[in-house]
């Protein structure tokens, strides 16, 4: 997914710091005007993002790509996976005997060790997921908003 933002700053790290404006599912909505909550997603959100370009100032605009990342299959990976393990285990503890506040405390460690795992994992990738920079685009070329 490309997208518009601004250049803030370059950061220390080699990588620059932009600011885009936040879209919203209501974007496309003939009643956004009238909605409360497309006034809240109308906020800027600061990113990070490498870059393939040298010559980038202070409020140059910028092309970046996003990496496209499913919020289902993200969604299912931080909630549905921990969630399974949990009752299945609750589930597996109570059946052969264990009382249920026990069986609760012991299905709740392999759900921890997930989410440490999971943790470890997110920075080893956390590279592969940033924004880039890939073209800076002329006054004329930045579309209005």
């Amino acid at each position: 997914m490309r997208e518009v933002a601004k250049v803030v700053n370059k950061n220390k790290n080699g990588e620059y710091r932009l600011e885009k404006k936040r879209n919203t599912a209501c974007g496309s909505c003939p009643s956004k005007n009238n909605c409360y909550t497309s006034k809240t997603g109308d906020a800027i959100m600061e990113i990070e993002a490498k870059s393939k370009i040298d010559d980038l100032n202070a409020g140059d605009y910028v092309l970046i790509e996003i990496p496209n990342v499913s919020p289902t299959k993200i969604s299912f990976l931080l909630y549905g996976i921990p969630l399974i393990i949990f009752i299945s285990l609750l589930l597996i503890l109570s059946s052969i005997g264990v009382s249920e506040g026990y069986a609760a405390i012991f299905s709740l460690i392999p759900m921890v060790g997930f989410y440490i795992g999971l943790n470890i994992f997110d920075k080893k990738n956390r590279e592969k997921l940033k924004p880039v920079i890939v073209e800076k685009l002329e006054e004329f070329n930045v579309p209005k908003e």
